[in-house]
């Protein structure tokens, strides 16, 4: 009998001393993951009983979260995920062609033809297209004496006269692509035979001092750009203009470059080289960089029960690595609309946010979480607690 009371005393003491550590040391918290059963990606919502107080793993780190009685995560992201702004730059190269440009005059010659004009004979005509001509001068073998010889420059009259044979100058002094023709007076009335001028020499004088390019930039995704000259020949002084504006003025290289920027560019664009002093020829060419921007953007779905949606505040916990400043904005799409739960200056670190109870809604829910502002910045391990 005294042993079974000693018994009975024994039990009870070890029974009084367990639920002493009991109380002195709590059960153990539960973990609100559980990583060996997610997989790499999921977007799968997740409801896990919690005690009052958890902890949750957030990209390697424990992170408690203050919650109440019975929440529970219902949404985990797995991360990383990409938000923002993702730009990308492409660059593109266009040849604008060659030029062969001097300061001093050249002359070209044409030899021997006729020009003649009659209403039963139909016209003959010589034509030119010169680089800011100065001078022509027409050698007049014989004429008929049947009308005037006419120059044309860029189809408007330029001189007519009653040419006989010799030596006929004109000074033309035009700068650009000129369009020359001589041509013979119609001999009208005269219908039993053409007005006609037999030339045997013409020699137009010119100066190709500047040649011009031309070429357009998409200025919303244009970053920045160079033109540049490969010349084969560069001797003396050259002068470079860029919209009217000079870029470059001085003795001629084997390559020369300048950039190309919002400053000095338009949607259209004109290169102007002017030969000052001496003779050049080579390529021009033109590289322009755009930026193409894509946005990025991470929604979740979370289903909010009746029970939990009554017991709100919540939480949300993530971690936030900042590529590129800007600002993040965090918004909740439900049955009653649209809510927007934070808008601020995106910063690295963890990142816990409470939720007022008009956020949510009873159903489904889609948290998106947006960059702005040409932010880039990256999610770890995004958690909805309710």
């Amino acid at each position: 009998m005294a042993e079974d009371n000693a018994f009975m005393y024994g039990l009870v003491g070890g029974l009084i001393i367990i639920a002493v550590l009991m109380l002195a040391f709590g059960a153990p918290l539960a973990e609100a993951t559980d990583d060996t059963n997610i997989g790499a990606g999921s977007r799968a919502a997740r409801t896990i009983e919690l005690n009052k107080q958890f902890t949750v793993h957030i990209n390697g780190q424990t992170v408690s979260i203050p919650a109440s009685e019975g929440q529970r995560t219902i949404g985990y992201l797995q991360g990383p995920e990409s938000i923002g702004t993702r730009n990308i730059d492409s660059s593109f190269y266009n040849s604008l062609g060659s030029f062969d440009i001097s300061s001093h005059f050249g002359t070209q010659t044409f030899y021997g033809d006729q020009v003649s004009n009659g209403l039963l004979f139909g016209e003959e005509s010589m034509k030119f297209t010169i680089e800011n001509p100065k001078n022509i001068r027409i050698f007049v073998a014989d004429q008929n004496g049947l009308g005037d010889l006419i120059v044309m420059v860029d189809g408007k009259l330029f001189a007519r006269s009653s040419a006989d044979a010799g030596l006929h100058e004109y000074e033309i002094n035009m700068f650009g692509t000129k369009d020359i023709e001589i041509r013979a007076e119609s001999s009208e009335w005269q219908i039993w035979a053409p007005n006609t001028y037999q030339i045997s020499r013409v020699e137009i004088d010119s100066l190709a001092d500047m040649k011009t390019f031309e070429f357009a930039v998409d200025t919303e995704r244009f970053v920045e750009g160079n033109v540049q000259l490969d010349l084969t020949q560069y001797y003396g002084y050259i002068e470079i203009f860029l919209n009217g504006d000079i870029v470059y003025a001085g003795p001629a290289s084997r390559t020369i470059l300048f950039p190309l920027d919002h400053d000095n560019t338009n949607s259209q664009n004109i290169i102007s080289i002017k030969a000052v002093d001496g003779e050049f020829s080579g390529t021009v060419s033109v590289t322009r960089v755009y930026r193409d921007s894509e946005i990025e953007k991470t929604e979740l779905e979370f289903m909010v029960n009746k029970e939990r949606n009554q017991a709100l505040p919540a939480w949300l916990a993530m971690n936030i690595a900042v590529e590129r400043p800007g600002t993040i904005s965090i918004k909740n799409i439900h049955a009653k609309g649209e809510s927007l739960i934070v808008e601020e200056q995106v910063r690295d670190g963890i990142r816990v946010i409470q939720i007022n109870s008009d956020k949510f809604s009873e159903g489904k829910n889609t948290l998106v979480i947006e960059g702005f502002g040409n932010s880039f910045f990256t999610i770890n391990d995004l958690y909805v607690i309710v």
